[in-house]
């Protein structure tokens, strides 16, 4: 479309007549109008395809066999690295592995560059053993997990159980990767007089840290002991440090936090110095060092709410900095967590009727106390956190998000959830019982906006448990029931529960070198106050004009290549405009409507 600029007009009026120059202007702003009024197609935020999905191949196995994928992380190449567990025999990409009992740990790389498997290994003994999280730095990978028998093999090294006959100990292990095989270096054990379960893991350079949840009167971590607060066979949180040495580790300390209930460190994020944890709590009161969080529950036995707590790392020991509840009075937790900076980003569940989060309130979908998701942030600067926004997704049904990762200003949750279900202005409708999410949360800073929901399954209970970004392109892993259906890709079988991995693109990231309209992103569209634009891959820098009706400018503003600007619409009457792009000698035009 044709904008006049003043010298234009100028050159106008020196080669015809005012009546003429008033017909063709006339014309133009008709153009403009009729541009705004009926746009060629509906501005919205791309609704993302699938592209990929592999399974576990069990049709060698028994028919009872089953797998899932608990865990995801990136390696300096971009390649992903899973863990999970599964039982009987299974097939990643031809790599066959058969459990030695019941289930055993594994660990796979997956190349994302051939798309293919590249190699895997298992962990376990015969009794159930899990894994349950993974993690890379540049010293290695650690994953870690549970095992329930008398002993787990770790290649050449065994761990040996401590406890009595069919409890649970707790494993962190380290691996390297030689390319197109891996092996384990070493392996640590956490026991005690009852289970112990590691439920999350974290890494910063040599420093690994695991959280999790110990029943037994007293946990070992190394030389270091725990003692449980309540009841045997309740619950009590504990966080602990290892340091890898390279061919060996040990434990520095060992933090524990609970009360007469139970208490679940769930999930970690570590930055620097800083570690994050949380989860739930269902005493009526447990102090994460000097602070003291009350639960809100009316309940005779209270259930459990949610919480966040950092922990500042000392070298050799560790203290509680703060502690923040998050819940209302029926069942809520925190089942995920990401830093980026000063912000943290957490996700859960929630089943009470309303859950602030500072001045953000959220209401469930439903009265009958079913669980919605939810997505926070905070940010942790100063004298201590403070919720930055909240948003919630579901429906009357149960729906429950498990993890999430965050790039820049992008937020990806994944999850399950059934029946009907809102995810900002999206809905989705499970075909099973519980079906996969993944959805896109763009951050504002003061503000958030859920941009778009995907979803696969099948007919039966499909979940996914992690999900991360590489470049523009999200991977979510989980289980799902053969057959599962990922948009026109089928995950065949005979109904086995199946270990999947999945990926799409985000199609605001999607690097091009040309400035065409369906490049351009408006989001939301319409708008109120404030609107994201996102350039394409180009060559320097982009110019965005906000022009009004009359094709006016209203805003200018310059914008990165690749990257997100946020547009300043305050003080603009509501109304119809355009928004005008240009990079490199060539400009494109998207409709934008402001409320």
């Amino acid at each position: 479309m044709k904008f006049f600029s003043h010298s234009s007009l100028l050159l106008l009026a020196s080669m015809y007549p005012i009546k003429y120059i008033f017909f063709l202007l006339r014309g133009w702003i008709a153009s403009v109008l009729l541009t705004v009024l009926f746009p060629i197609s509906q501005v919205h935020a791309q609704v993302p395809q699938w592209q990929m999905v592999v399974a576990s191949d069990e049709s060698i196995g028994s028919g009872n066999d089953y797998s899932s994928v608990t865990g995801t992380a990136v390696d300096a190449n971009g390649n992903l690295l899973l863990t999970g567990y599964f039982t009987g025999s299974v097939n990643f990409g031809g790599l066959t592995m058969t459990s030695a009992g019941g289930s055993d740990a594994f660990v796979a790389k997956w190349n994302s560059t051939t798309n293919s498997f590249a190699w895997v290994q298992q962990a376990g003994g015969v009794g159930n053993d899990q894994a349950t999280s993974i993690a890379i730095t540049a010293a290695g990978i650690y994953v870690a997990g549970y095992f329930g028998g008398a002993n787990a093999v770790f290649g050449s090294i065994t761990l040996t159980n401590g406890a009595r006959f069919a409890s649970s100990d707790s494993f962190v292990a380290k691996l390297t990767d030689a390319g197109t095989s891996g092996g384990f270096i070493w392996a640590q054990r956490v026991g005690g007089t009852g289970n112990e379960y590691i439920s999350a893991i974290a890494a910063n350079g040599t420093s690994i840290y695991a959280v999790g949840n110990f029943d037994g009167t007293t946990a070992t971590f190394g030389a270091a002991n725990l003692t449980n607060a309540g009841a045997v066979s309740s619950a009590d949180a504990f966080v602990t440090k290892l340091i890898d040495a390279g061919n060996s580790s040990s434990f520095t300390w060992a933090q524990r936090a609970g009360g007469t209930g139970n208490e679940y460190a769930i999930t970690a994020a570590v930055i620097g110095a800083n570690l994050y944890v949380a989860g739930s709590f269902a005493s009526p009161a447990v102090n994460f060092g000097n602070t003291t969080l009350t639960n809100a529950s009316n309940a005779a036995v209270p259930l459990a709410d949610g919480f966040i707590t950092r922990l500042t790392d000392l070298g050799t020991s560790s203290s509680y900095a703060w502690a923040q509840q998050v819940g209302g009075p029926n069942l809520d937790y925190v089942t995920g967590l990401a830093v980026s900076g000063n912000n943290v980003f957490m996700c859960g569940a929630f089943c009470s009727s309303t859950v602030a989060f500072g001045n953000s309130t959220l209401t469930n979908a439903a009265t009958n106390g079913t669980r919605d998701a939810f997505i926070a942030k905070l940010t942790d600067v100063g004298a201590g956190p403070a919720f930055v926004w909240a948003q919630r997704a579901g429906g009357t049904d149960n729906d429950f998000a498990n993890a999430l990762a965050v790039d820049g200003t992008n937020v990806y949750l994944t999850g399950a959830f059934a029946g009907a279900a809102g995810f900002g202005v999206m809905g989705l409708t499970a075909v099973g019982s519980y079906d996969v999410f993944i959805a896109k949360v763009v951050d504002f800073g003061s503000t958030s906006l859920l941009e778009w929901a995907q979803h696969a399954g099948g007919a039966d209970d499909d979940r996914a448990s992690t999900v991360t970004e590489i470049g523009g392109k999200v991977y979510v892993g989980g289980s799902v029931v053969a057959p599962a259906y990922f948009g026109v890709q089928t995950v065949t079988g005979r109904g086995d529960i199946v270990a999947f991995l999945a990926s799409l693109t985000d199609p605001t990231l999607t690097a091009t070198t040309a400035l065409r309209s369906e490049n351009i992103g408006l989001f939301p569209n319409p708008a109120h106050g404030r609107v994201s634009v996102q350039v394409p891959a180009l060559n320097g820098l982009a110019t965005l004009t906000v022009l009004d009706a009359l094709g006016r400018a209203v805003r200018t503003q310059a914008a990165p290549a690749n990257a997100r600007t946020v547009l300043d619409l305050g003080g603009l009457a509501p109304g119809l405009y355009a928004v005008r792009a240009e990079a490199g000698g060539t400009a494109t035009t998207q409709r934008l409507v402001v409320e």
